[in-house]
Formats: C-alpha cells, structure tokens, sequence
C-alpha cells in the first residue's frame, strides 16, 4: 500500500512540475511579446512606407513602358501608311 501511494506522489509532483513549467515558459513568452510589441508596430508603420515606395515606383515605371508602347505602335502605324 505504501509503495503504490509513494509512486502516485510522484506521478502527481511531475505532473505539477509540468504544468508549473509549462505557465512560466507562457508567462516568460508573453513578457517577450509586450517588450517586442513596440518593435512589431515599427515594423509595421516601416513595412508600410516600403510597400508604398515600391507600389509608387512600379505605377510610374508602368506609366512610363505604356508611353514607350504607344509612341513605338504609332511610329509602325505612320511607316505603314
């Protein structure tokens, strides 16, 4: 009888080690992400400028190949006439 209460008590201590592992590694994970939070909103505010600086750039280079495209469409139509 002794011997199978004293290998409950052990299940029970691992399974409370366990668990009490499992909240501080959450708890040390969250305290992570609040000091990381001021660096993710940079990051986004940053992604955001980026993103807009290469839409900008690839609207203008498209603007310009469409004038290119046109101006060469009616030079071939002008030499068929």
């Amino acid at each position: 009888m002794t011997q199978d209460l004293k290998g409950y008590q052990e299940i029970v201590m691992k399974e409370f080690f366990v668990g009490l592992l499992v909240l501080f590694i959450l708890s040390l994970l969250s305290v992570v992400g609040v000091l990381l939070f001021p660096t993710i909103v940079v990051l986004g505010f940053f992604l955001r400028w980026l993103i807009s600086i290469v839409l900008v750039v690839l609207a203008i280079w498209l603007v310009g190949k469409v004038t290119l495209w046109g101006i060469e469409r009616l030079r071939v139509g002008r030499h068929r006439r």
